[in-house]
C-alpha cells in the first residue's frame, strides 16, 4: 500500500473511490502540504517486497535520487564494514584456477590488535584477473543489513580502481548487474562487489585509473613476480575496514616436466617458465588404487643441480598409479603443478559434461581410473572446423577446461571427448553460438516451432548461447501445452530484453493462453504475449525454459470474513477479508479485485505476498442483513465469485 496522505479539501480515501482503484499515483505541489517537527504526515504501507515500510528519498532537480545518508541525513555510525571473503576471477579466454572454476574465492582473517583483514597465504596467479570483495555494513549491532557506500583497491600502493555510490542514475538500472557477481547474487544470495569493470560497459559509479578497468593483465615479464594489495572498505559515514594480502603472478602452464628413468624413478626438469618463480621446495604426492593423494617421504626426493629432482617412488603392495608435484614458493604461495599418469592403458573410459558460463564453455570430464592421463576435448563446429582442448587435472580423477572465442561465428554442433590414446570416448550433440557480436537481428531457430531473436546490444559482451528442448523435471505439466524449450545459461545478465516465439503449431490462440518461463521457485512466470500469425512472442531479461501455457482454472477465494451462512456480528465496522490463490497466472492488480459489501464498491487491499485481500466498510453498518460479494479474476480471464450473507447486531 502506497502512504496516504490527508488533503483538508480531499477526506481520506475519496480519491479511491472516484477512480474505483486501491493503487494511487498521487503528486502534490510545492508547498501545498506544509508540516511541521514531530508531526505526523503518513503511515507506512506495504508495496513491494519485505515488511511495511515508507520509502523517502532525496532527489537532484534533474531527478536522480541521492544517497540520504552523505547528502543532509547522515545517522549516527561508529561501526567499520564487515568483509566476508574475497574472490578472484580470470578474466581470459581459457585459463581455471587449480580447483577447475574461473573464479577462486578466499576466506579473510580479523587481527583485532591491527584492526585488518588479511589472507593466510599468497594467492598464486596466472592469468589476468579482476577481484570481488563479500562485504556488508550495520549502523547499529543485529540491526539491518546495508550496502557498502566506497570501495577503494590498492596494488603495489597505486589506486587500482574505486566505486563510491552517491546518487543512482535510472538510465543504468539494467548496469547495475555489472557492480556486482550477478550469478552469487541470483544462484546463493550472495553480496559480492566488483572491483573491475568486465566486458561490456562501464557503471558510472565506478572508475579505474588504468584502461583495463581495474582487470591486472598478466601479459608480460615485468608483471610476474609478487604484488602486495589492499582493499578499503567505506560506510556513509567514513568508518572503513582494510583488507591486505599479496598475490603471486606466473605464466601459464606447468612449470616441471618428468622423465620416467626405471619403474621408480622419474626426473623432475623445470621448463623455461620456471625461471619466473622463487621456488623455495617441492613436495610429491603418490595415489595408489584407493583413497586420495598420500604425501611420500620428503628423503625420496633429491636435488640434481639448478631445480632438478630425483624422485624414488616406492614399490610394493600398494603399487602407485601416479604422482603429482606441489611446489611452494619462498612468498608464501603454493601450487599443484605436474600430474604424472604411471598407469596408461589405452581401454582407459572417461566421460564428460558441459556448462555454459562466463560467456564461455567450462566441460569438465571424469576418468574411470585414478590418476589417469589427461583426456582431451574437440569443439566441433557445423562447417566441419575443429578446436582441441587439452584437460587440466583437479583431482585423482577429474579434468576441466574452458573454452570461449567470440571471433568464429558458426554454430557449435558437437563435443567430443578423446582418452590419452587418441580413442573416441563421449560424444554431445549441442547447439551452441556465439551471440551478441553483430549489430543486426539474428535469430536462432530449434525445431522449426521455437525462435530466440537477439542483437549485440542485448549482451554486454559475446557470450556462448544453447538453445535445445528441455529435459529436465516439469513443473504444472498439466497446464504445459507445447514442447518446452530451455535456453542456457540460466543464469546471465543482459543489457537489453531478447526476443522469444514459440509456434502454436495450427492451435487457435485463446486469452487464456500465454509464454511462461520457469522459475525456481518450482513453477511458472505467466507473460501475456504478443500474437501473429500462429506464433506467440514475449519480451525477456532472463533466459530459462519457455512454453505455452494454459490456464482454465479460476482462482480460489477461502476464509471469508465476516463468514455466511446468517452468521451475526457485533461489530458495525468489520474488517472484511480472505484469501485469494491462484496457481498458475496470478492475480495482476487490484482492478481484478471487486468487493461489493451491499452493491457498494470498497477499497480492495490485496497483498500478493501473503495472500490477503482485506477492506472496511466506508459506513456505519446498521443492524441487520448485509451481502458481501467478491469477485476475482485472474491474468487468463477466469473469474469466481463468492458471497457471504451476514447480520449485523449491537452489542
Amino acid at each position: 500500500m502506497e502512504a496516504l496522505i490527508s488533503e483538508p479539501a480531499v477526506p481520506k480515501g475519496e480519491r479511491q473511490y472516484l477512480i474505483k482503484r486501491y493503487y494511487l499515483d498521487w503528486e502534490f505541489a510545492p508547498d501545498s502540504l506544509p508540516v511541521k517537527k514531530g508531526e505526523l504526515i503518513a503511515y507506512s504501507g506495504q508495496t513491494g517486497a519485505g515488511p511495511p515500510h515508507l520509502h523517502f528519498e532525496k532527489r537532484m532537480p534533474s531527478n536522480l535520487p541521492l544517497n540520504p545518508l552523505t547528502n543532509g541525513f547522515p545517522l549516527a555510525d561508529q561501526i567499520s564494514p564487515e568483509i566476508g571473503a574475497m574472490a578472484f576471477v580470470y578474466c581470459d579466454s581459457n585459463s581455471l584456477f587449480p580447483n577447475g572454476a574461473r573464479r577462486f574465492a578466499h576466506n579473510v582473517k580479523f587481527n583485532k590488535y591491527e584492526k585488518k583483514y588479511s589472507f593466510d597465504s599468497t594467492v598464486f596467479i596466472q592469468a589476468s584477473f579482476g577481484l570481488e570483495i563479500k562485504a556488508s555494513d550495520y549502523i547499529k549491532p543485529g540491526g539491518a543489513e546495508n550496502n557498502i557506500y566506497k570501495l577503494r583497491s590498492y596494488i603495489d600502493d597505486d589506486l587500482y580502481f574505486e566505486s563510491q555510490y552517491d546518487k543512482y542514475n535510472y538510465d543504468e538500472t539494467r548496469m547495475v548487474d555489472l557492480s556486482y557477481d550477478y550469478f552469487e547474487a541470483v544462484k546463493n544470495k550472495d553480496s559480492w562487489y566488483l572491483l573491475y569493470e568486465p566486458a561490456g560497459g562501464h557503471f558510472s559509479a565506478s572508475k579505474s585509473s588504468y584502461k583495463e578497468g581495474g582487470i591486472f593483465p598478466v601479459i608480460a615479464d615485468d608483471t610476474y613476480g609478487l604484488h602486495k594489495a589492499r582493499i578499503e572498505v567505506y560506510d556513509a559515514a567514513g568508518n572503513m575496514s582494510e583488507l591486505d594480502f599479496s598475490f603471486y603472478v606466473a605464466p601459464l602452464g606447468p612449470f616441471f616436466e618428468s622423465e620416467k628413468i626405471s619403474d621408480s624413478v622419474f626426473y623432475l626438469r623445470p621448463n623455461v617458465n620456471a625461471k619466473y618463480l622463487d621456488i623455495k621446495d617441492i613436495a610429491i604426492y603418490g595415489i595408489s588404487g584407493g583413497g586420495g593423494y598420500r604425501l611420500i617421504n620428503p628423503k625420496r626426493i633429491e636435488p640434481k643441480g639448478d631445480r632438478n629432482y630425483q624422485i624414488t617412488l616406492p614399490l610394493g603392495e600398494q603399487k602407485l598409479k601416479g604422482f603429482k608435484v606441489k611446489v611452494f614458493g619462498q612468498s608464501g604461495w603454493g601450487k599443484d603443478d605436474s600430474y604424472v599418469a604411471l598407469d596408461k592403458e589405452s581401454d582407459l573410459k572417461y566421460k564428460f559434461d558441459y556448462q555454459l558460463i562466463d560467456g564461455g564453455i567450462l566441460l569438465t570430464a571424469l576418468s574411470s581410473e585414478a590418476s589417469a592421463p589427461s583426456p582431451v576435448i574437440k569443439i566441433v563446429y557445423e562447417d566441419g572446423f575443429s578446436r582441441r582442448l587439452e584437460t587440466l587435472p583437479i583431482a585423482s580423477n577429474r579434468y576441466a577446461a574452458f573454452y570461449r572465442d567470440v571471433e568464429i561465428d558458426s554454430r557449435i554442433s558437437r563435443l567430443e571427448l578423446y582418452n590419452h590414446t587418441d580413442i573416441l570416448c563421449e560424444t554431445k550433440e549441442v547447439n551452441i553460438v556465439m551471440a551478441g557480436t553483430h549489430t543486426e537481428k539474428t535469430t536462432y531457430r530449434c525445431n522449426n516451432d521455437f525462435r530466440f531473436t537477439y542483437t549485440n546490444l542485448d549482451f554486454y559482451s559475446p557470450a556462448y548461447v544453447e538453445v535445445r528442448e528441455w529435459a529436465g523435471w516439469v513443473p504444472q505439466e498439466r497446464n504445459v501445452i507445447s514442447r518446452i524449450y530451455g535456453i542456457n545459461p540460466t543464469i546471465y545478465p543482459l543489457a537489453d530484453a531478447v526476443t522469444v516465439a514459440l509456434n502454436l503449431e495450427g492451435k487457435p490462440y485463446e486469452k487464456n493462453l500465454a509464454l511462461g518461463r520457469k522459475i525456481n521457485k518450482g513453477g511458472w512466470e505467466w507473460i501475456k504475449p504478443e500474437v501473429n500469425n500462429g506464433w506467440l512472442s514475449i519480451k525477456s531479461y532472463l533466459f530459462g525454459a519457455f512454453a505455452v501455457l494454459k490456464d482454465t482454472e479460476a482462482p480460489l477465494i477461502k476464509k471469508i470474513y465476516p463468514a455466511g451462512g446468517g452468521r451475526t456480528i457485533t461489530n458495525n465496522f468489520p474488517q472484511i477479508s480472505c484469501r485469494i490463490t491462484d496457481d498458475l497466472s496470478g492475480i495482476e492488480d487490484d482492478r481484478n479485485v471487486t468487493v461489493l459489501l451491499d452493491g457498494r464498491w470498497l477499497i480492495p487491499e490485496y497483498n500478493p505476498e501473503t495472500t490477503e485481500l482485506k477492506t472496511y466498510p466506508d459506513r456505519k453498518l446498521a443492524n441487520g442483513k448485509h451481502q458481501l460479494e467478491i469477485t476475482v479474476m485472474d491474468r487468463a480471464g477466469n473469474s469466481r465469485t463468492a458471497k457471504s450473507t451476514f447480520y449485523v447486531k449491537d452489542k
